[in-house]
């Protein structure tokens, strides 16, 4: 339909063209043997009949105001005036064409001169057979069907092979179901747009498949860290009921009382991380310098360096949960003091907490940031962990645009937080 509308457009301006073209060159050569008739006539030098070899006009004459043909040319002897058009006096030259039973004459009315009285000198000639009728709109129909056809034979044939490959890639993402997967769109190699589609699909289903596979690791890790205290707390209390007589009830409360606090930190953390993963955190700007000092001050042995200033744009309560993992890690691993700073680097903040105990190995660096995962000193001296903290952290500082890596260190183990800086420190909250 929109070639259609197209090429009826185009023929349009085809038709208003030639036409304009034939007329233009056909009046102006009758106009200038009007011209020179009108001369001799002013001179008085006007022949009778009046020849037609000086010009492209066949056919001439001159008509007085009363309306008689006072000169004519040989082939219009006799006849009546061509035309009973005058120009008006102020417009002396009028072109126009004029057809009786036999033929069409194009005509260019000349005024001898701008008197009432002037006689009207006749140029004419045959018009061309594509202006009279509408032989000029059928030509270019017919020019134009086989065009409109092939046209069309084309836009249908490239849509076609176009859909097809939509009708692929549509298939394929109908067969692909949540239990598998690894299947991927085909990517058509002669149509740019619909491949770019493909591959961004592809993508789509790669994020996704990766995201289930974590989620489905996840609940397995879940489902083994979980089983080890109810386990425990099960078999403690079987063996209770089998000894009723010798079993310490307070011992057995005590080591019920241990499951279930290591159960609740659990649950507590995975909820942690179900918040982290619902919904984007509400940010506003933060002095991280002052929001460090103010929770780092809590402990007596950490020391804190801070520079003033740093703005980040980060959520309050999770950046509050982030610090305090790393705090109260590096405490819980220390053997006498924690130094925290912060300080710029280049175009981001950077936050360091170094503490003096044994430190991490360079194998276990990227190791300890995967969930449930704890090393053999953290299990000693924090046998109620759970190996979500760092995880839980490393999320935050994700969703913050930021990083939390382990660094190098001459003594004991150096956590380093990067967040994106803001330069406009007119962004801060009045206090």
């Amino acid at each position: 339909m929109l070639v259609a509308l197209l090429l009826l457009l185009l023929g349009t301006a085809a038709d208003q063209y030639i036409r304009y073209s034939l007329k233009g060159e056909n009046y102006r050569e009758l106009q200038r043997t009007a011209l020179v008739w009108a001369s001799r006539y002013r001179q008085g030098s006007l022949p009778s009949p009046i020849p037609t070899d000086e010009g492209e006009a066949s056919i001439i004459q001159v008509v007085n105001a009363s309306g008689k043909v006072i000169g004519t040319s040989e082939a219009i002897s006799g006849r009546p005036p061509l035309s009973g058009v005058r120009p008006p006096t102020n417009d002396r030259i009028g072109n126009f064409i004029e057809c009786d039973r036999d033929d069409c004459l194009m005509i260019s009315a000349l005024r001898v001169s701008e008197r009432e009285d002037s006689p009207v000198i006749y140029a004419a000639t045959a018009a061309p057979p594509l202006l009279t009728g509408h032989r000029l709109e059928y030509t270019l129909l017919l020019a134009f069907l086989p065009l409109l056809g092939l046209i069309s034979w084309s836009v249908w044939l490239l849509t076609g092979r176009t859909l097809r490959s939509v009708e692929e890639i549509r298939t394929r993402m109908a067969a692909i179901t949540a239990s598998d997967l690894g299947m991927r769109v085909p990517v058509p190699e002669n149509a740019e747009e619909i491949a770019g589609l493909a591959r961004t699909a592809n993508d789509t289903l790669s994020r996704l498949e990766k995201s289930v596979e974590e989620q489905r690791r996840f609940v397995s890790d879940v489902a083994h860290e979980l089983r080890n205290p109810i386990a425990g707390l099960s078999l403690r209390l079987e063996e209770a009921l089998l000894d009723r007589e010798s079993a310490d009830p307070w011992e057995v409360i005590e080591s019920g009382l241990v499951s279930s606090e290591r159960l609740s930190a659990i649950v507590d953390d995975l909820l942690t991380i179900a918040r982290l993963q619902a919904k984007a955190p509400e940010m506003e700007p933060i002095d991280l310098g002052d929001f460090v000092v103010a929770r780092a001050l809590i402990h007596p042995q950490i020391k804190v360096d801070a520079e003033p200033g740093l703005l980040v744009t980060g959520n309050r309560i999770r950046l509050a949960r982030l610090l305090a993992n790393l705090l109260n890690n590096a405490v819980r691993h220390a053997e006498s003091r924690v130094e925290v700073k912060v300080e710029r680097e280049g175009d981001h903040a950077l936050l360091s907490v170094t503490d003096d105990g044994s430190g991490i190995p360079p194998k276990d660096r990227e190791k300890i940031f995967e969930r449930f995962v704890r090393l053999e000193e953290s299990k000693k001296r924090d046998p109620a962990g759970t190996g979500l903290g760092l995880p839980i952290s490393r999320e935050i500082a994700e969703d913050h645009g930021g990083s939390l890596v382990v660094a190098d260190s001459e003594r004991g183990a150096r956590f380093e937080l990067r967040l994106p800086l803001i330069e406009d420190s007119s962004a801060l909250p009045p206090p």
